[in-house]
């Protein structure tokens, strides 16, 4: 089975109308997509519009090959379970994106072992023949840099800790850290519904997901975060962003007087995002995952979640 994803944040469609255009090519091959909110119907292809994060993982384990967008949480998810992945970037001039990072991000995955990059739809019959031949894809390492992990761990030293971000890639990176938390008192909050599996007896809040095209997403995000932050009065906030994150980092200090921690996405390759920007004001350690963006004043680099 090849397993079809977009991610959870934008619809895709010109990902979704490309692969049921190759699964009408291809009727021997069982093809599943998740689709999002676009509005393409596929007509070759089984499909949902989302799957939740349990449901998402066993689609992988049981899939051959992936074919997904360049957001980090879904290239982590196959490459993490062993399977080898087709990416194909969404473009901000064609309203794929609020910018063009993934085209970025496959300028860093093309030729990583088990990654496959399209440039463009027509490039993605070849990459699939390519990806189904991948013998030594192998796996990839369960959590972040060890260097990330020491130096987040040597700040964090025994405090009441507060781990926020939003969903997608954002919440994949910051599961890659929880290693650095291990032995601490640690709660967690994110946009999912339920937290994952191996979160299971944390303590885990659900906040509204909120950016730039979610606005009105912000009225209740903050009293949300407020509210948590002055029941578990942490001593450290750490987030890899996006918003939410954000927010709870300027509320903490503010509010309970926390230490703050931001981690820029690694997809941001050759800028900082623009929560990442103003997470300078907010952030007592503020972070960039890529060396040649670090500079004296900061960012500054302690290592990556790959």
């Amino acid at each position: 089975m090849i397993f079809v994803t977009v991610g959870s944040m934008f619809p895709f469609d010109r990902l979704v109308r490309a692969m049921d255009a190759w699964a009408a090519a291809h009727p021997e091959e069982e093809v599943l997509a998740q689709i999002g909110d676009g509005g393409f119907e596929p007509s070759h292809m089984r499909w949902q519009s989302l799957l939740d994060r349990g449901t998402f993982d066993d689609t992988v384990r049981r899939a051959r090959l992936v074919v997904a967008h360049a957001g980090v949480g879904s290239v982590v998810t196959a490459r993490t379970l062993g399977r080898p992945v087709v990416v194909l970037p969404r473009r901000r001039q064609l309203g794929e994106h609020t910018s063009d990072h993934q085209v970025e991000t496959v300028g860093w995955l093309r030729g990583r072992p088990g990654i496959h990059v399209a440039d463009g739809e027509g490039d993605l019959a070849a990459r699939i023949a390519e990806a189904a031949g991948d013998e030594a894809a192998g796996t990839l390492r369960q959590t972040a840099d060890p260097c990330l992990l020491r130096d987040l761990r040597g700040f964090v030293l025994r405090r009441r800790l507060l781990a926020v971000a939003s969903g997608g890639g954002h919440w994949m990176q910051l599961r890659r850290i929880v290693p650095a938390f291990e032995g601490f008192e640690t709660v967690y909050a994110s946009v999912d519904q339920d937290p994952p599996a191996a979160l299971a007896g944390q303590r885990y809040y659900r906040v509204r997901d909120a950016s730039r095209r979610r606005p009105l997403a912000f009225a209740p995000l903050v009293p949300q975060l407020a509210r948590i932050l002055l029941k578990e009065r942490p001593e450290v906030v750490v987030t890899t962003g996006a918003a939410p994150g954000l927010v709870a980092l300027a509320l903490a200090r503010r509010l309970v007087g926390s230490r703050t921690v931001w981690i820029d996405s690694i997809a941001n390759v050759e800028r900082l995002s623009t929560s990442g920007e103003q997470a300078r004001r907010v952030a007592d350690v503020w972070l960039t995952q890529w060396e040649h963006l670090a500079r004296p004043e900061g960012p500054h680099f302690w290592g990556a979640v790959l």
